[in-house]
């Protein structure tokens, strides 16, 4: 096993390779830092290339096949560096579920406003982002946690960034990285859209050189810091839930007790967002079972390793078929905008900033 995982991370461009240091940007300096950890195995220290700090890393190939037990034995679950608890370890986590969350909503946003003919199912699709997004709040808030909404573009840690952030032209290949990030388990892909997903896969790696395993580890790690004990659950919301493989990468009885950390409604604003509209999934959480369903409800509608009715997959996967057979006329707008307008930042010196 560990042979294995030397092998994949010598030879494969992966989350795995020594890290490319830089210097911090405007944006990072006023984000909250939190460093990850990839434990190869649970106890065990990491080799010295590979020991955590606040790094970038370069873009990792997507593995040919996909599948959340090969995942998990390649990369190991992550865990928060310095998280003396498992709600130490959740909170963090749940802080970056937050960042991929914003910030996969504002680029299908920025999407939907410039296409014309796809513009509504990308519009929905970004609607549907704002409810994973409002799960993962209302958890925060569950955990006695301050409310936190960085965007992952500023973190300091990539590591689970889905594909490089960017507000640019809608294409097949900026598509194709839509599709390869909201990718299910390879079991839960439907036969029909098999042989195209190469293709797809390949446009993803030209596009951005995403790796969409991350997204699906990390929701992996949240749900199992949310559950009861070690042992698998009489209704287990996460159908196929890979006990054996997880057991083997945390600590014995890694889990959050007890759960809600904090009654929400006792918080500022009061009851948790609610469900408006009945195709967007908004997790309530304000019991463990509610929590639970939550984020199996997410990843299996995307972002994760399950697949549901619905699934942004499948809709991204139409998508791309139609940008290819007759790409979409699309409003001109600008790649990466920044509001120029506001006064520069007193406190760093250097960039717009509205908080000074």
């Amino acid at each position: 096993m560990d042979e294995d995982r030397e092998l994949y991370r010598n030879n494969v461009q992966s989350a795995w390779r020594r890290p490319q240091l830089r210097e911090p940007t405007f944006a990072d300096r006023l984000s909250s830092a939190l460093t990850l950890d990839f434990r190869p195995m649970a106890g065990r220290p990491l080799p010295a290339e590979v020991q955590p700090r606040t790094f970038s890393v370069e873009p990792a190939a997507v593995p040919e096949t996909y599948s959340l037990k090969e995942a998990i034995r390649l990369l190991g679950l992550p865990s928060i560096v310095g998280a003396k608890t498992p709600l130490d370890d959740l909170k963090g986590l749940v802080k970056f579920a937050v960042t991929v969350e914003h910030g996969l909503m504002v680029q299908y946003l920025y999407a939907s406003y410039e296409a014309k003919k796809s513009r509504d199912e990308l519009s929905s699709i970004a609607i549907e982002e704002m409810g994973h997004l409002l799960t993962v709040l209302n958890l925060l808030t569950a955990l006695d946690a301050p409310i936190h909404l960085g965007r992952y573009d500023a973190n300091l840690d990539r590591l689970f960034d889905p594909f490089p952030f960017k507000l640019e032209k809608v294409t097949a290949e900026v598509i194709a990285k839509f599709t390869a990030c909201e990718r299910p388990d390879d079991e839960h892909v439907d036969p029909e859209e098999r042989p195209l997903l190469p293709e797809i896969l390949d446009a993803a790696r030209k596009s951005a050189g995403v790796t969409p395993a991350r997204v699906g580890l990390l929701y992996t790690k949240i749900y199992w810091l949310l559950r009861p004990t070690d042992e698998p659950l009489p209704n287990e919301p996460w159908r196929d839930f890979p006990f054996e493989d997880v057991i083997k990468e945390c600590p014995k009885d890694w889990h959050v007790r007890p759960f809600p950390v904090t009654n929400p409604a006792d918080r500022e604003g009061g009851e948790p967002w609610k469900n408006q509209l009945s195709d967007v999934l908004v997790g309530s959480v304000t019991t463990r079972e509610e929590a639970l369903k939550g984020i199996a409800d997410l990843t299996s509608q995307g972002e994760g390793f399950g697949a549901g009715n619905d699934a942004h997959f499948d809709r991204f996967v139409t998508l791309y078929s139609a940008f290819k057979q007759n790409p979409d006329p699309t409003r001109e707008v600008p790649k990466d905008p920044w509001y120029q307008g506001a006064p520069a930042c007193k406190q760093f010196d250097t960039g717009p900033c509205t908080l000074c």
